[in-house]
């Protein structure tokens, strides 16, 4: 899964946009490092490449991907998803991603 995830980066987002639902989808089978390979397109595609914007709005792609990364519960046991969220300054825990996303909805 590593090697679509490289594919889909080095898609423009706008083109690889088409693949959340799938990517989302894929989510809760994926184990391991294997998580982390549907983690980094998913955030690339629906971030657009960018960081998130501190006005903690979300577009419905950005809140399907994040939701689906925090119903993942492997993906927290990962240490090197901590680099991953930060570099797009998203929360790096669990608790304070749910906590994002609570917020976000107002």
């Amino acid at each position: 899964m590593s090697d679509l995830g490289r594919v889909l980066c080095g898609l423009p987002p706008a083109l690889g946009a088409r693949a959340v639902p799938t990517l989302c989808a894929a989510l809760p089978r994926a184990e391991g490092f294997a998580v982390l390979g549907l983690v980094e397109p998913l955030l690339h595609i629906t971030f657009a490449g960018d960081a998130m914007p501190d006005a903690h709005v979300l577009t419905p792609a950005q809140r399907q991907a994040l939701t689906a990364m925090l119903e993942h519960p492997g993906l927290w046991q990962i240490g090197d998803r901590h680099f991953l969220l930060r570099d797009y300054r998203l929360p790096t825990t669990r608790t304070e991603l749910a906590a994002l996303l609570a917020a976000s909805q107002s």
